[in-house]
């Protein structure tokens, strides 16, 4: 699922939080930040992962808003292998554990053993 902002973030997560293993969100969107999302969502799922990330040049500040809410901190750029691996090591799997399928509004990505295997533009699916 992809919000286009905090509080859409929020209200997605509300209405389908059982479906939901982790977040991943950025510090800075529009209407409400990443970190206040953590907090409103920790205080709903205590123990959702929740992945951080941030093109901010004060990364030692970022990373330390993230320890001090129980959140991961991903620095930008990364790459597909990178966010990958912290997510897997966020759900509690080995670095080589299943496959993971990640998608938002517009792909799909498939991820074997960290490597990029395919992208499928969800508009040449059909």
């Amino acid at each position: 699922m992809t919000a286009t902002d905090g509080l859409d973030a929020l209200n997605l997560f509300n209405r389908h939080a059982e479906n939901i293993q982790a977040v991943i969100t950025d510090v800075n969107m529009p209407r409400r930040d990443g970190l206040s999302v953590i907090e409103a969502l920790h205080l709903t799922k205590l123990c959702i992962p929740c992945i951080v990330t941030s093109g901010q040049l004060d990364t030692a500040k970022v990373k330390q808003d993230c320890d001090a809410r129980g959140a991961i901190f991903l620095p930008k750029p990364f790459t597909i292998e990178q966010v990958s691996r912290v997510l897997r090591g966020a759900l509690g799997g080995s670095q080589n554990s299943t496959d993971l399928v990640i998608a938002d509004s517009d792909h799909i990505s498939a991820v074997e053993s960290d490597r990029l295997c395919s992208v499928e533009k969800l508009s040449e699916m059909s």
